[in-house]
């Protein structure tokens, strides 16, 4: 009888027409799944892709390195909505709110798209043109208000992973503030995880109606380190920002709570501030109507993208190095049609008070605006490239004795290649005076 029930079995496992309900329960340890996707198949929910019933074929499929993968991820997953309910009990008790009654299935499946929102950047006010898609084949939405309740949840679940990443670990703090869009105050850390790979997390994004003095700054930073994340007063080794007056004072500050801090100004920006000290007296003059005159005029833009076929390089007072490269993508590389595009423009009607301007400095002054426009790309190139070299997210320290180093012999050597090729051309021709050729020859 035992044989005979055995061979049952086996004829079951391996006929042709089992049906998928029946080939499920041949494999209940596998994420297998019924979906009347069509007959003779089923949906693998570990490789989210449809399994014939074939005995083979399924063998074969749970032993590939992706589904095992896979099963590990919807483990994963399980354990990752297990807490995301705690947070939301938690989050109950406390404010009570909105459909809090409802299964906590489909409170989680909204927390997880609302999350999803916001790390991809698009704004909860559009989730209405996605519920169809996403209400497909899982729970029911509600309308953006609602879904919008759930941005503190987020918040707090944030908070709380980056506390746990921050408990007991150096870290290095990276604050800003920027006026380009309003007044606002950005505080980073930077740590190393277990894998010692480089990790940025954001504490504070505060947006202010003016600007916040020294002491106000520090105020923040304490408040955020000390009281919010309970950062020990040992922790902070660092601390990354420009060389402005106020961050100056805000760092001496938080010394005296911190005092393990090494103060690490940003050398781009140093780098940066090298082009102001450029003397070009006939090109400052110059760029500086030049700028006004395309910041003014969207036609002088479009006469300018006809006649050299490129789009102009726009100044930016907020972009490292900004002007330097109007300088070089403008004038220097379509120095030939500056004059006939000037020329056009005046003829147009545009602008005519600072075309004016411009042509006359081109009349009188050519031959040294030449030069100084050559001066300026030559001289500024190493710094330029590694203004931006130097920044980003990598361990950039290490590469900054190296980066003074590279410079330093650049100034000492100091190769000028354009300004060599432009002062023999004009000093080739018969308008420049003796004294003139030699200093540029020089």
């Amino acid at each position: 009888m035992a044989d005979r029930d055995e061979n049952n079995e086996n004829m079951t496992s391996t006929a042709p027409n089992v049906s998928v309900a029946v080939r499920i329960q041949e494999f209940p340890q596998e994420c297998f799944k019924d979906t009347a996707i069509g007959k003779g198949a089923f949906f693998c929910e570990a490789c989210r892709e449809e399994i014939s019933v074939k005995r083979s074929t399924i063998i074969n499929h749970i032993n590939t390195h992706k589904h095992l993968s896979g099963k590990e991820k919807l483990h994963q997953k399980a354990k990752r909505e297990r807490d995301l309910a705690e947070v939301l009990r938690a989050y109950d008790e406390e404010n009570h709110p909105i459909g809090e009654t409802l299964s906590m299935n489909t409170r989680v499946f909204r927390l997880k798209v609302v999350t999803a929102f916001m790390k991809a950047g698009i704004a909860i006010n559009k989730i209405n043109c996605f519920r169809s898609i996403l209400e497909e084949s899982a729970y029911k939405l509600t309308d953006r208000t609602n879904m919008a309740q759930l941005i503190p949840v987020v918040h707090q679940e944030e908070k709380k992973n980056t506390l746990e990443e921050l408990t007991g670990r150096e870290i290095s703090i990276v604050f800003d503030g920027t006026t380009r869009l309003g007044e606002a105050l950005v505080i980073i850390v930077r740590f190393l995880d277990s894998e010692w790979k480089i990790q940025q997390r954001l504490l504070r994004f505060l947006l202010l109606a003016k600007s916040l003095a020294g002491e106000e700054v520090a105020r923040e930073i304490i408040s955020v380190l000390a009281r919010e994340y309970g950062v020990a007063t040992e922790l902070p080794v660092a601390t990354m920002r420009d060389r402005t007056s106020v961050n100056n004072v805000a760092v001496r500050t938080i010394k005296v709570i911190f005092p393990n801090i090494l103060d690490i100004g940003c050398f781009s920006h140093t780098l940066e501030h090298v082009g102001e000290k450029f003397d070009t007296p006939v090109l400052t003059k110059f760029i500086k109507h030049w700028v006004s005159l395309f910041a003014h005029s969207p036609h002088a833009k479009l006469l300018w993208k006809d006649r050299t076929g490129k789009s102009l390089t726009t100044y930016s007072p907020t972009r490292w190095w900004s002007q330097w490269e109007c300088i070089k993508q403008d004038l220097f590389l379509f120095y030939p049609h500056v004059t006939a595009f000037l020329t056009a423009n005046r003829d147009t009607g545009t602008a005519p008070a600072t075309t004016r301007k411009l042509l006359d400095i081109i009349a009188n002054s050519e031959a040294k605006l030449k030069i100084e426009i050559a001066a300026t790309v030559d001289a500024g190139e190493p710094f330029v490239k590694k203004t931006y070299s130097l920044e980003g997210d990598g361990p950039l320290v290490l590469e900054a004795y190296d980066a003074i180093i590279e410079l330093e012999n650049c100034v000492r050597l100091m190769h000028m290649p354009n300004v060599t090729q432009i002062s023999s051309e004009l000093a080739a021709t018969d308008g420049p005076d003796q004294r003139d050729q030699e200093q540029w020859q020089d």
